[in-house]
């Protein structure tokens, strides 16, 4: 059975971008609906705006939440949207006052005695 560009954005549009969905609903694997895709472009922008949708769709929740004052979204969100701003869970090593590290290995560490 050949899929129809049209067919195959349907699919797409209920499926909210899935792959595995859409090639479901289209009756074929989902090997067969890549090779589809490939083929057609319009199905290709359909996908990459469905998938937009989506995520639009879940940021729209998680600002609901950060609006309701759920800590652990206000949290995730500048963890991972505010990174510039220092929002980010990451440990800096140094030496004495800020240098550099520094490594010294004996002879007898060097052979492998401890």
């Amino acid at each position: 059975m050949a899929l129809t560009a049209s067919q195959m954005i349907d699919a797409i549009h209920k499926s909210r971008g899935f792959i595995s969905k859409a090639a479901n609903l289209c009756d074929v694997s989902r090997q067969t609906f890549y090779t589809y895709l490939k083929q057609y472009k319009t199905v290709q922008d359909a996908l990459e705006d469905e998938r937009e949708n989506r995520h639009d769709f879940v940021e729209s929740k998680l600002m609901a939440l950060i609006d309701e004052g759920n800590v652990a979204a206000t949290i995730f969100y500048l963890k991972t949207q505010c990174k510039q701003r220092g929002y980010v869970e990451r440990y800096e090593h140094s030496g004495t006052e800020g240098s550099a590290i520094q490594f010294v290995v004996t002879t007898d560490e060097a052979n492998g005695d401890r």
